[in-house]
């Protein structure tokens, strides 16, 4: 039996280590292989197509969970990569009010367990966002806090630091799914959101 996660003791048991070392050892392939593909870009629509595939990898990584399917690690070093694309990862926000919201989450969860480096922060900045709306407030705090340790420098990370700290007020959280809703159809992928939150 493995023991409670430290950094979330609520949310089950932490997983496999091995598991995080095959993502740490896959992570610089995947990279290289994301950013290999882009530098082959010479027009701005076949960025925003490469951009609007990612975002289904995750999308589809997400609806895996819901059926209850494992992700391999390289599975989840390929999303670990993408997520560092920053046209992918401002869309991913509106998950967290859209229909796999809870798988959504779950994959932020794993994921931040299994990176490691700034690559840490993308998905704990994401779980931080849901956390946040769920009223979760003490997961909220954690993973805000492994976002900015992992990258004190994160956009994302800053914002909701300036919400939780009062900075902003927090009509600005679901402002963010909304504007990440727009953000994913600009790159032709409809992230479907509550139609009071529109």
């Amino acid at each position: 039996m493995t023991a409670p996660d430290p950094l979330f003791p609520r949310a089950g048991s932490a997983p496999d280590p091995a598991l995080a070392d095959m993502v740490s050892a896959a992570l610089p392939e995947a990279l290289a292989e994301v950013f290999r593909r882009r530098a082959q870009i010479q027009y701005e629509d076949e960025e925003s197509g490469y951009d609007g595939r990612d975002l289904e990898l995750v999308l589809h990584a997400i609806a895996a969970l819901a059926d209850g399917t494992a992700l391999p690690a390289a599975d989840l070093a390929r999303l670990g990569a993408v997520l560092s694309i920053p046209a992918v990862s401002q869309c991913l926000p509106a998950t967290a009010t859209g229909e796999h919201a809870h798988e959504a989450e779950a994959l932020w969860t794993l994921l931040t367990r299994v990176l490691t480096g700034t690559h840490r922060a993308n998905p704990a900045v994401l779980l931080c966002y849901s956390a946040f709306l769920r009223g979760d407030t003490v997961l909220a705090q954690t993973s805000l806090s492994i976002a900015l340790g992992a990258d004190p420098g994160h956009v994302t990370a800053r914002l909701l630091d300036a919400v939780y700290k009062g900075v902003l007020p927090p009509t600005t959280l679901p402002r963010i799914a909304r504007l990440a809703a727009a953000a994913a159809t600009d790159v032709g992928v409809t992230i479907d959101q509550p139609l009071d939150s529109r």
